[in-house]
């Protein structure tokens, strides 16, 4: 009977060590950075790594398309993507958005229409 009390007691303690951890971890995430503001120097670092970032996912897209893996329609749609996305890093200095993701569009840009 002492044996049971005991296992149930530290399986309870146990139980509470874990998931008090847990909820702490969450409750951490949750203090993310909104005003986060960078130099002029770090946003030309990092303008300078996203253009080379851009220009490599255009080559690559572009291979696909030479080899026939995406049709000229479906490529030029994901380089616009491309090209959207880098305008919007742009225009918030280079910082990502924070915040839960929006939910997923229905239509996928690897369906053909």
């Amino acid at each position: 009977m002492k044996r049971l009390i005991y296992l149930t007691f530290s399986a309870v303690l146990c139980s509470v060590f874990i998931f008090g951890s847990v909820s702490s971890l969450a409750q951490e995430e949750k203090e993310v950075k909104q005003d986060i503001k960078l130099t002029e120097e770090q946003q030309g670092e990092l303008e300078v790594l996203y253009n080379g970032l851009f220009e490599k996912h255009k080559q690559i897209i572009n291979k696909y398309m030479e080899y026939g893996v995406f049709s000229k329609e479906k490529g030029e749609k994901i380089i616009s993507h491309l090209e959207e996305r880098q305008t919007k890093m742009k225009e918030n200095g280079y910082v990502p958005p924070h915040g839960p993701h929006p939910k997923p569009k229905k239509e996928k840009w690897d369906k053909e229409e």
